[in-house]
């Protein structure tokens, strides 16, 4: 596939949250592999402090770029 610059450009944690709002989390948690209270968390909680790994995996997730390959 075609690589796009967009590709590389991760949101940011408030763009994260904000995209989180309408989200169902157990569907994301269960697409990210990312526990469910996790997610929870960060849309939730403004003193959240997710790891990058969590950042980026949700990231890709919700500009759908596929996750795992």
């Amino acid at each position: 596939s075609i690589k796009t610059a967009q590709e590389g450009k991760m949101l940011t944690l408030e763009e994260i949250k904000h995209a989180l709002r309408d989200r169902r989390l157990d569907i994301v948690s269960e697409q990210t592999g990312i526990h469910r209270a996790t997610i929870s968390r960060i849309r939730n909680d403004e003193n959240a402090n997710p790891t990058y790994t969590v950042i980026k995996t949700l990231s890709d997730y919700l500009r759908g770029v596929s996750i795992n390959g």
